[in-house]
Order: C-alpha cells, then structure tokens, then sequence
C-alpha cells in the first residue's frame, strides 16, 4: 500500500498490513463479503467505499480497483469527504 493510503488512514504500513477491511471501514457500509466474491468473478469494481481513520473519522473515497495479471488488487482513491 502505498505512503499517500496510510497516511490517509493514519497508520504505518507496518500497522496496515494484515489488516482486514472490515477493520479500516465503517461498520455495516458495506457487505464485504458480498463485495469481494463480485469482485473476484469480474476483476474490476468502482464506486464509494468509507473507511475509517484510526481517529475514527469517516473517509468518503470513489475508488476503482483491479485485479492484475500478477493477481495483486491494485486500487486508486480519491477523497472527497471526510466527518464525524
């Protein structure tokens, strides 16, 4: 993951790694499961995802995800809100 993510989520990449989704998302804004299974059947998803900071704060962020040739998920995000 790169420095830019990390520091969005206020962890190091150390602290990030293993990390499941469900512990960097807003609980119950997503069925992770359900999303992950679509994603692995069509390699390409977009849409809104909200995590959480380690503060807590909710990250609103459109993102775009593939799946690679190599098999690693490379993602690219864009924050446009952020709030209690």
């Amino acid at each position: 993951m790169s420095p830019a993510f990390c520091k969005l989520l206020g962890y190091t990449q150390e602290e990030l790694v293993g990390k499941s989704y469900d512990e960097v998302t807003v609980p119950r804004t997503n069925n992770i499961p359900l999303v992950l299974e679509m994603f692995l059947k069509v390699g390409y998803m977009s849409g809104i995802w909200v995590l959480s900071h380690r503060g807590g704060t909710k990250l609103f962020v459109r993102y775009e995800s593939v799946i690679r040739k190599d098999g690693l998920f490379e993602s690219q995000m864009e924050l446009f809100a952020a709030g209690a």
